[in-house]
């Protein structure tokens, strides 16, 4: 009996463990349109758009950059970046925007935002304006 509950105490040690340097190493944050607003002010920033191209061609936010999500050389594209740039990701809807904020949390990248909602959030917010 002694043993099982050594055995649980240690399971449960570490996966707490485990899932605390997880989140100590994930530099993502995602926010509102009217925060990626204020960081957008920022001249050390990179927006960075993960639509397709047509996507990006159909309408996006003033100075962003495209990298195709879908281009089978999206991480090498994303790796040559400037790993000490603030980043504002997004997308459509926000989904590719997490997958890529995790590749570039991955790559070491110290400053990411995805923006909650993408493209979608940006164009019903106050700021649609500056699209």
């Amino acid at each position: 009996m002694k043993i099982v509950f050594l055995f649980s105490l240690f399971i449960v040690a570490f996966f707490n463990v485990n899932c605390f340097s997880q989140n100590s190493s994930d530099r993502t944050k995602t926010i509102n349109a009217e925060e990626f607003k204020k960081i957008a002010s920022n001249e050390n920033i990179v927006i960075l758009d993960v639509r397709t191209q047509k996507e990006y061609a159909e309408g996006h936010i003033k100075d962003a950059v495209n990298i195709d999500y879908f281009d089978p050389n999206f991480k090498n594209s994303i790796a040559k970046l400037d790993k000490d740039k603030i980043y504002l990701v997004y997308c459509k809807v926000g989904i590719r925007g997490s997958k890529a904020c995790k590749i570039l949390n991955d790559l070491e990248f110290q400053s990411i935002y995805n923006l909650k909602g993408g493209n979608d959030e940006w164009k019903d917010s106050k700021y649609s304006l500056e699209y």
